[in-house]
């Protein structure tokens, strides 16, 4: 993912919003549609963090039990660490290594067994009955497998194969999110149409709609997010609000701004195969968000 955390010190800024500025000076058209407006905002401002901000190396992160950790660990591990660069890089005194690494393992051993030897001295105070509350509230929760997408579907039948799991939560959610609960069009409250012509965004409303937006947030298909926006500079806010503004007259949004993902997050009751029990979330475009805030910074000053 994109190191966007660095985005808050000033010299990453700098280099940044140049980068943005750069790019828009160079694809200047001002009688692009919708889509083709919003895929240059897009392209300047994903390139432009791509180059100031760079990537993380990937790969799952390790968390590691700490709980019993000493200094005798410590100096045994680093040990074994010195000896094996010092065998490989040499190819000599292998013996030494496989002392090393003996030694480590006995330390990691006795380690963790007296760790554990002297909680179970304090469980009979106060405060070592409340760790064996915790400690079994812990192990109910992982024992809780809802990770690997599992799920009954429609006929009954488990669904095991990645096919079949995504058809069965492709039914589930095409149900939920399109099915139209009964209500009664006799108790609607009577309001009179809306006259006039559409609003008109000004770079204000987006300044100040971007700082009531939350940071640190899930980017949706686009990779976007609210810190990109903030960052970008002037240029940015008045080519989006110029194309918040095309969108209100024309009555269309972006294509890919359609697009959402949607996570299964378990609601932590009931059979973990139940899709029922699984509340979806939808992580929208971080840009349409700022479009809906836009909106209703106007309602609050109207």
């Amino acid at each position: 993912r994109r190191k966007i955390w660095r985005l808050i010190n000033p010299e990453t800024i700098n280099e940044y919003r140049n980068l943005v500025e750069n790019k828009f000076t160079e694809e200047e058209h001002p009688d692009d549609n919708i889509d083709t407006k919003w895929y240059k905002i897009k392209k300047a401002v994903l390139n432009a963090a791509d180059v100031s901000c760079g990537w993380t190396r990937g790969g799952v992160r390790k968390y590691r039990e700490t709980w019993w950790w000493n200094e005798n660990v410590a100096a045994a591990i680093k040990r074994k660490r010195t000896l094996w660069k010092k065998w490989k890089k040499t190819g000599n005194d292998k013996e030494s290594y496989l002392i090393a690494k003996g030694e480590a393992k006995s330390a990691v051993y006795f380690a963790k067994k007296n760790a554990q030897e002297e909680k179970i001295k304090n469980l009979e105070n106060k405060h070592g009955k409340n760790y064996i509350f915790k400690l079994a509230k812990r192990l109910k929760k992982d024992n809780k497998d809802v990770t690997n997408g599992n799920c009954i579907d429609d006929e009954g039948n488990l669904a095991i194969t990645e096919k079949d799991r995504l058809e069965a939560w492709q039914n589930h959610y095409s149900h939920l999110l399109n099915i139209e609960f009964p209500w009664d069009i006799n108790h609607l409250i009577h309001n009179d149409p809306v006259q006039g012509p559409p609003i008109y965004i000004t770079p204000d409303m987006i300044n100040e709609a971007i700082k009531s937006m939350k940071t640190n947030k899930s980017a949706g298909p686009t990779t976007i997010v609210i810190e990109m926006i903030r960052e970008a500079g002037p240029k940015v806010i008045e080519s989006l609000c110029e194309l918040i503004n095309n969108i209100i007259y024309e009555k269309k949004i972006p294509d890919e701004w359609n697009l959402s993902y949607i996570i299964n997050c378990y609601k932590g009751k009931g059979d973990a195969l139940m899709r029922g029990n699984y509340r979806g979330l939808k992580m929208l475009d971080q840009v349409l968000k700022l479009l809906e805030c836009v909106r209703a910074y106007y309602q609050r000053a109207n």
